[in-house]
């Protein structure tokens, strides 16, 4: 999607309320999924879906965990249609500034993989993170923008017509980030919504980054809202970042519009993106301890 520069509050629709286990409690059990034979296994026993993403280019990654570490606490926050988990990580301190992560919106993009490893490889200190790896495990499995019922999720932030929605909504209402962040590819620019938190961390992820414009995140309207309007409806005021990556290869997003020259990139220049965006943020979240 292309960067605006306007913001307006739209406020419409009720989230639908689950349970989640604190961080305290061990992780939680899931059913066995209808595509169990393509998806790897965690210590934790909770099934990861392979996708487009662990394969896409050589030194690609998908969104299994990667590092040595695990985190505190795994819990399932919803199912997808196909009965796929949705899962949230925390990692760090359970009290103090918590910040939520969503690793993957849309199923064909790939580079913010390297922005959840990077978290996982090295948690945060300063600050509770909730990290969804992947909000959309079937797009990621099919190789598809859209979830295995061809909706955008990014355009569903009211309507919730997806299950994948109305979990992310439940959980925002349930464990009230303080921020949430938003990866996104390939187009490579930076944007904040709702607040001055969101602009100052942007700001420093613009700066570090070497970029010149912090965009906002901008609103559509309740048929086709943005998940971070979603948010903001059930959590008012709740504010976000948009990050937006370049790509890892040709492949990644391959409908996206308005690519520019610096929308396509490498696995090693992406790598460093991440590093940037991980450092960043601890940096920013350690000033407002």
């Amino acid at each position: 999607m292309s960067p605006v520069n306007e913001e307006t509050a739209v406020v419409s629709s009720v989230a639908t309320s689950i349970s989640i286990p604190s961080t305290s409690e061990n992780p939680t059990s899931v059913p066995g999924t209808v595509m169990s034979s393509t998806t790897q296994v965690d210590d934790q026993g909770l099934e990861i879906p392979l996708g487009m993403c662990d394969f896409i280019t050589e030194g690609s990654m998908g969104f299994g965990n990667h590092s040595e570490n695990l985190p505190d606490s795994i819990v399932q926050i919803g199912l997808t249609g196909s009965y796929l988990p949705i899962i949230a990580e925390h990692w760090g301190p359970t009290s103090g500034l918590q910040v939520l992560v969503v690793g993957q919106v849309h199923g064909d993009e790939c580079a913010s993989a390297f922005v959840v490893n990077e978290l996982r490889q090295r948690p945060p200190q300063n600050f509770g993170l909730w990290l969804i790896p992947t909000l959309n495990p079937e797009g990621h499995f099919r190789g598809t923008r859209t979830n295995g019922s061809g909706v955008d999720l990014n355009r569903d932030g009211l309507a919730q017509d997806a299950p994948e929605t109305k979990a992310l909504m439940a959980f925002t209402e349930l464990v009230a980030p303080d921020l949430t962040v938003y990866l996104h590819s390939p187009l490579n620019w930076i944007a904040y919504f709702n607040g001055s938190l969101a602009k100052s961390v942007g700001s420093r992820i613009v700066n570090a980054l070497g970029m010149n414009v912090l965009y906002t995140s901008g609103t559509n309207p309740p048929e086709s809202a943005f998940l971070w309007q979603g948010q903001a409806d059930v959590l008012p005021g709740h504010q976000s970042i948009l990050i937006e990556m370049p790509s890892i290869s040709t492949k990644e997003a391959p409908a996206a519009p308005n690519r520019s020259p610096d929308s396509f990139s490498t696995v090693e220049k992406v790598s460093v993106f991440a590093s940037i965006v991980r450092d960043t943020l601890d940096e920013a979240m350690k000033e407002l301890e």
